[in-house]
């Protein structure tokens, strides 16, 4: 133990996890979930009877039968279905998320939030994808951050400072873990695939259609060697995004956000772009924001 102690290992460690830190940053993030999943309902609003309802193209009788109607957490799982109809809960995903990006009963309305998106995710699994689960993550780890500290409704009825509070990292510490254990896991997926060895995955991509967004020009992969150098290219990006986002995140904070919000117009990926780039804002040092805020002439 004393070795351990002698290294600066549990220093580290207690640096690492446990120093408090200003919270603006999450804060930030806060403001930019609630306000993805505020539109992301209203998106959903108008197919919630064809998604979600007693007669959608998944009956609920049918899904009643399995096992994650009463195991998951969702608001199927309370037994007074008839109260829990998709008008409902869209609603409640509505406010939520509305006070969740203003700040208002943040932790509340986190955990609100966080139960509506996992209602309609649970409820026809199959009409979403990884994206929506990373930002299932993100909204379940925000509760555990001390993001309603600041840039706040809360925090202003308090009448406490609403940009230099401190609160503990650990939320924001699991979030920057799992965006960066997703980069390594794709690159390792992506490696081992013949399509991406060869250098022609965003070729074949491009033209699938149901995953095809604006598309891609013409010209850009017209020929082998420059769908190869997109393929490769893109490899080589992810993997420099772990050590990246670590030691240097000013500058591939904005290289992760060009690069996904470029996959965002490029392909239908429907919310894993703008969840992607709230987990990259998370490594922006909170000093950036304190000071963009006193330029402002916030302080």
């Amino acid at each position: 133990m004393d070795i351990i102690q002698n290294t600066g290992i549990i220093e580290l460690w207690n640096n690492i996890f446990f120093e408090p830190e200003y919270v603006i940053t999450s804060s930030v993030v806060r403001i930019m979930v609630g306000t993805i999943a505020f539109f992301h309902f209203i998106k959903l609003f108008p197919v919630r009877e064809l998604l979600f309802g007693e007669n959608s193209i998944y009956p609920y009788q049918e899904f009643e039968k399995g096992a994650w109607c009463r195991y998951r957490l969702s608001l199927y799982s309370i037994r007074l279905r008839k109260l829990w109809n998709p008008t409902l809960y869209m609603l409640i995903g509505m406010v939520a998320s509305f006070c969740m990006a203003i700040g208002y009963c943040t932790t509340f309305a986190i955990f609100m939030t966080y139960l509506a998106v996992s209602s309609y995710m649970n409820r026809v699994t199959w009409c979403f994808t990884g994206g929506d689960s990373l930002f299932r993550q993100l909204l379940l780890w925000l509760f555990f951050t001390s993001c309603g500290n600041a840039l706040s409704v809360d925090c202003w009825l308090a009448g406490t400072d609403m940009f230099n509070q401190m609160g503990n990292p650990i939320g924001v510490r699991a979030l920057q873990f799992l965006i960066l254990s997703v980069y390594w896991t794709t690159v390792d997926y992506k490696t081992n695939h013949a399509a991406w060895q060869k250098g022609y995955a965003i070729y074949n991509a491009v033209h699938i259609n149901n995953v095809k967004g604006w598309g891609m020009p013409s010209w850009a992969i017209d020929k082998p060697w420059k769908n190869k150098i997109l393929c490769w290219g893109t490899l080589v990006t992810e993997l420099s995004m772990i050590p990246g986002l670590i030691f240097m995140p000013y500058v591939f904070v904005p290289i992760g956000l060009l690069l996904h919000l470029t996959f965002g117009l490029v392909f239908n990926l429907a919310l894993f772009s703008y969840a992607v780039s709230c987990y990259l804002i998370l490594f922006v040092p909170p000093e950036f924001f304190i000071n963009l805020f006193k330029m402002l002439g916030y302080e």
